[in-house]
């Protein structure tokens, strides 16, 4: 268990979040926000979250009295350049701060890593606040880098580098 004091614990990943995760990522609401093309295949969801690879940590997270709905953590882990991706999605997104902040503190103090980064289409407004919040610096726009529900979308790119956290 992981828990730096934010509300939120991170944990190993249950079957029940996966069944979750699988649902909400499918949902027409949350799909609108993933980088991926169509719907995800169950089996492949599943293989994906728990496949053995010390470049991607992914966890269920809880608050003291629930099970929150959705994951969280760090992928595309690159030990050698010290950096990783921040990925975080729930059913709720006022859970998402928290998880962040504990990803942050995971990132940097576990992992020893020295940049988090972010990618966020510029229509899920809710997680550009919360990146620019929690001290992200927005590093440019991908523009026009995705193609979903027949229109191209940008993509701000944000980062957290270890000594502006400290």
């Amino acid at each position: 268990m992981i828990d730096y004091g934010y509300g939120i614990v991170l944990g190993n990943i249950h079957i029940s979040t996966i069944s979750d995760s699988f649902k909400l990522r499918n949902s027409k609401e949350y799909n609108q926000y993933f980088r991926q093309t169509g719907l995800l295949n169950l089996k492949t969801h599943e293989d994906w979250l728990l496949e053995n690879n010390p470049n991607k940590k992914m966890f269920s997270m809880a608050t003291e009295k629930v099970q929150v709905r959705g994951l969280c953590g760090l992928t595309s882990i690159d030990y050698v350049h010290s950096k990783a991706e921040i990925s975080c999605y729930t059913e709720d997104w006022k859970h998402d701060k928290a998880a962040i902040q504990t990803l942050i503190e995971f990132g940097f103090n576990d992992l020893n890593l020295n940049r988090l980064w972010a990618e966020t289409f510029e229509t899920h407004k809710i997680h550009l606040d919360i990146l620019d919040e929690l001290g992200f610096e927005r590093e440019g726009v991908l523009r026009q880098s995705y193609f979903k529900d027949g229109k191209y979308l940008n993509s701000i790119i944000h980062s957290i580098l270890r000594d502006d956290y400290i």
